[in-house]
Order: C-alpha cells, then structure tokens, then sequence
C-alpha cells in the first residue's frame, strides 16, 4: 500500500465524528479525535472516491466516486459519479440514474430538506435533486471549471466563471438559478 501522506478529504457525521478519506481508505474518528476505525475503499465496493464529501440527514455519506465494474464515464474520461453510502452497511450505490449523465463537479447540501445543489461545469448547469434523486429543477448558468458551492442566508454562492468573484444565485424551485448579484 502506499504511504499515506495526508488527507484529501474530510466529512463530519454529526452522530459520530470525523471522517477522513485518505489514500484508497477511509478513516473514522470519535469526537475527541482518537481513531477508531479504517476501512478500505474496496470494502465498500468502490474504486475510486474524491472530495467533496458530506453526510446527508440521514447519517448516508455522498462523494464523488466510481463503483467497482463502473466504466469510466459516458465522455470517456475520468467521470465520477455522486455516490451514497452507508458506512454502517458497507454499501454504496450511485445517488440517482437521473445523474447517470451529468459531470457533477460540486455539491452542497441544503440542511432543511435535504435535497442537492449540484453543479455540472460540463453542461453549464445547475441541478437541484430531491433527497429521493430525482431532479426537481434545473438551469444553464455560467459555471467555473471547478466550481464551489455555498449555502448562505437563503441564497447558493459559487465561484465566478467571468473570473474573481462570487454569483449570487437563487435556489428555490420557481426561481432556480436567477442570479441575484455578482
């Protein structure tokens, strides 16, 4: 194996504690800090996993990644896809079919509903996926190569595309992706 030299990624589960990915594992942590579990990605059927990483409401764990036996993307790159799994299980599976086609490039979790912000620098848009996967809104914006997305005061924050700045976007479904400001 090769020598882990730092994390890529980070994720706290509010029920239990910090999650690392680092390497081709993940590595559990309590509340204190002190680890308490290490897991290798091929445990979990996956072969690849990238930041972002987040815990959904439910204690799910959703990142960026390829399942074993996933081909390599419908464009032929190095396409990931959104994942859910669960850690407790020791299963993942991909978050939607809906998403099959889309290049997510970022994600945010709305905390009250739980649904997904999600950004497709690929397509110039931006997606937003119930809790279930299934898209309830979508819209072509202006979208960075390698977007960030925020929540913040009932308004989506991203990365200019025209350079240093910040969009200010609407999120809700009847006005989804209006720009507010830059």
């Amino acid at each position: 194996d090769p020598v882990i030299t730092g994390a890529q990624a980070l994720a706290v589960d509010p029920q239990s504690g910090p999650l690392l990915l680092a390497g081709n594992s993940l590595l559990f942590h309590d509340r204190a800090g002190i680890s308490t579990k290490h897991v290798p990605l091929s445990a979990l059927g996956i072969s690849q996993l990238e930041p972002p990483l987040a815990f959904d409401g439910a204690g799910a764990l959703l990142a960026l990644g390829r399942l074993k036996g996933d081909s390599a993307g419908s464009a032929g790159g190095n396409v990931l896809q959104l994942l859910r799994c669960k850690l407790a299980a020791s299963t993942c599976q991909h978050f939607s079919p809906e998403l099959k086609d889309a290049v997510v490039s970022a994600f945010v979790i709305h905390p009250l509903d739980g649904s997904l912000l999600l950004a497709d620098s690929s397509m110039g848009q931006l997606l937003k996926v119930n809790r279930e996967g299934q898209i309830v809104a979508r819209a072509t914006v202006p979208v960075p190569a390698h977007p960030v997305l925020r929540l913040h005061g009932g308004l989506l924050l991203m990365n200019s595309a025209d350079g240093p700045g910040i969009s200010v976007l609407r999120y809700e479904d009847s006005a989804f992706g209006q720009q507010l400001d830059e």
